[in-house]
């Protein structure tokens, strides 16, 4: 490796050396950023689930007895709904 490097310009080594020194921080910065969407993303099924439990609504139900499109519509809306509020929650913007 070293004979490679070797043969390479300075101006290369030097943007090879910063590279080398601001990738681990962002890879690991990146892999905390995917970990805390996910907990964001349980937490938030969590909550929905809580609230139908809370509000006796039997959602089990009411979706297999609903037909596709509304259904699609009316979950996906739910859950970013309330992703959105816990992203405006995590980021301090409410």
């Amino acid at each position: 490796m070293d004979q490679i490097l070797k043969f390479l310009p300075a101006e290369v080594l030097s943007v090879l050396a910063q590279i080398a020194y601001v990738l681990p921080p962002a890879v690991v910065s990146a892999c905390i950023q995917i970990v805390l969407a996910l907990i964001a993303f349980l937490v938030a099924r969590w909550m929905l689930k809580g609230l139908d439990k809370r509000t006796g609504f039997d959602f089990k139900r009411w979706i297999s007895n609903a037909e596709d499109l509304p259904v699609s519509i009316y979950v996906s809306a739910r859950i970013l709904a309330v992703c959105h509020l816990l992203g405006l929650i995590v980021s301090g913007s409410l």
